[in-house]
């Protein structure tokens, strides 16, 4: 069994996307709760503590952006300093904007390719403080985590 070195909590009312998705974490090693909607997210976001929320704008209910204000406005440190990717298939040019205004880490459109959106889940989680240094580089360098590390190497095992 692989060491699960994070958890993750994925959030599409479309199942086909959200299972993709979680497949490509548990390549990673992360522990992945999914849900269909932003409620269901919220639920599983404050019982797990995800090291990251992946996340899809338009569901039914509680959208994307509805997740993003409950994250950011907890009460709970760990969870309102969750880093934060949202993806969408929305083709509309002010979606990044609105994304950055309801204090996302990352965003990236759909339809999903597997390199864009590892990427996509590095760069996001290089901004977290909770993760430490993401400066790549050899076993040696002082500057890059341990987790980083072990992602970066799965990464390359999982093409």
């Amino acid at each position: 069994m692989q060491n699960r070195i994070g958890k993750c909590v994925i959030a599409d009312d479309v199942r086909a996307p959200r299972q993709q998705i979680a497949r490509w974490m548990e390549d990673l090693g992360f522990t992945c709760f999914t849900a269909a909607d932003g409620v269901e997210a919220y639920e599983l976001i404050a019982v797990n503590h995800p090291d990251l929320v992946i996340s899809d704008i338009d569901m039914p209910d509680c959208t994307g952006f509805d997740l993003l204000r409950l994250i950011r406005n907890s009460e709970d440190a760990m969870i309102c300093k969750t880093p934060v990717l949202v993806i969408s298939s929305l083709q509309d040019h002010e979606v990044e904007r609105f994304v950055r205004e309801h204090r996302a880490d990352s965003f990236l459109a759909k339809p999903l390719t597997k390199s864009t959106f590892l990427d996509a889940v590095f760069r996001t989680l290089r901004r977290s403080p909770a993760w430490g240094s993401f400066d790549v580089g050899d076993d040696s360098s002082p500057r890059i985590s341990p987790t980083l590390r072990e992602l970066v190497r799965r990464a390359g095992q999982n093409p």
